[in-house]
């Protein structure tokens, strides 16, 4: 879990230089999962939908929300 929160921290970290690129918020809400970190892989991939709606991403999103029990805030995905 330590390798999987350095991880995080390093996407955390590029994605500051990259704020406009989608690709860095869904792997960053990836190693936030890995990360075990859900509020963190919420915040990321809402963002990344927001910027580029995607299926996969929706899919992912509704998931994620289930897991966290939130399943109103899933309804639009």
């Amino acid at each position: 879990n330590k390798n999987a929160t350095g991880a995080l921290r390093a996407g955390e970290a590029l994605l500051l230089e990259h704020a406009y690129n989608p690709d860095f918020y869904v792997q960053a809400g990836k190693l936030a999962q890995a990360a075990r970190q859900p509020g963190k892989t919420r915040f990321y991939w809402q963002k990344a939908f927001a910027m580029q709606p995607s299926e996969d991403l929706a899919m992912r999103l509704t998931v994620q929300l289930l897991k966290i029990d939130e399943p109103e805030t899933a309804l639009p995905y």
